[in-house]
């Protein structure tokens, strides 16, 4: 059972699950399009951030047993986690421990996949979530 919802999550929880719900909640929440431009756009440069560490680090995956190819360290989808988990916690502080539960659940399903590390995920939840205040502090999208 967990190794099924780990397999589900790991791989369509960015394109069929969670980025959708952010795309209308952000949507809905920021009708400034210069709001709307400056977050996505932040999400992209940290995107690419984590492209970049992941070939100038290029540490392997957990004893090679997971599909993916590309280097382990830092995890894109513990950065996308900590990214949305922290910016849905800005726009619905209420529901903050809700954000940030399913994003560290997620990331340590990559950790129990075989996908990660555990210092891949910490290291990319904290990326997301760093780059989100930095971008609110530079930005100001959410007011």
């Amino acid at each position: 059972m967990l190794q099924s919802l780990s397999d589900s999550l790991n791989y369509y929880w960015t394109g069929l699950v969670f980025l959708p719900l952010v795309l209308l909640l952000t949507f809905y929440q920021l009708k400034n399009k210069k709001k709307w431009f400056l977050f996505w756009s932040s999400f992209v440069f940290m995107q690419a951030l984590v492209w970049i560490l992941k070939f100038a680090v290029a540490s392997q995956r957990p004893l090679g047993v997971h599909m993916l190819k590309n280097p382990s360290f830092p995890s894109g989808v513990a950065a996308d986690a900590g990214f949305f988990a922290m910016y849905l916690s800005f726009l619905y502080p209420k529901y903050w421990i809700l954000w940030h539960s399913f994003g560290i659940c997620v990331s340590l399903l990559r950790v129990y996949s075989g996908a990660h590390y555990v210092i891949d995920i910490v290291f990319g939840y904290l990326l997301g979530i760093c780059l989100v205040l930095l971008a609110q502090r530079l930005f100001k999208f959410v007011s």
